[in-house]
């Protein structure tokens, strides 16, 4: 079990423990002289999450552990890096999914060496016919460092992203599951 999936189980288990103890102390209620007003209180509990699905047929992305960047799981190409999902999957759920029913994330980029200056990006669906990747990324960033961008996805699905800056190019492919909030 990954670390972020451990640690999705625990907060779990403290909202399922945290809501437990507030029904118990409505159902428990401490009076005085007066009798206890019965309380009608039903409480479910919410289904486990729904493991992701393995990327089968998509050939995605994952980290390289031995990839030296300013965090864990960074994938680097000459001074461009980004951050890649453990196994390749971008879950999708919540606010990510937008109203119109494109995928909105943001996504976090580093610039140095060869990577120096404005970052662009762009994708494709890899799988199915798709309009391509909507992508920004706001000014303010300077031309080096630390560049975070928004990616939209217009469907789930196995998509190839490229970022480019300066004579760095970096592209990784992930697949994109809707109705998974992790």
């Amino acid at each position: 079990m990954d670390r972020r999936t451990h640690l999705c189980l625990l907060l779990a288990g403290a909202a399922m423990l945290a809501s437990l103890s507030a029904c118990a102390a409505q159902a428990n209620p401490v009076t005085s002289a007066s009798s206890p007003k019965p309380v009608s209180t039903l409480t479910t509990i919410p289904p486990a999450p729904t493991p992701i699905p393995p990327a089968s047929g998509c050939p995605v992305t994952r980290p390289d552990p031995r990839t030296r960047g300013p965090d864990i799981g960074n994938y680097v190409r000459d001074g461009l890096w980004t951050h890649l999902p453990p196994e390749g999957i971008v879950s999708a759920g919540g606010i990510m999914i937008r109203p119109d029913g494109t995928i909105g994330t943001k996504w976090p980029w580093w610039r140095e060496g060869r990577a120096q200056g404005r970052l662009t990006i762009s994708g494709q669906r890899l799988d199915a016919p798709a309009p391509p990747l909507q992508a920004g990324t706001p000014d303010g960033y300077g031309d080096s460092g630390f560049q975070v961008s928004t990616l939209t996805f217009p469907d789930e699905g196995c998509w190839e992203v490229t970022g480019q800056a300066g004579e760095a190019r970096l592209t990784f492919v992930v697949l994109v599951r809707r109705g998974i909030d992790r």
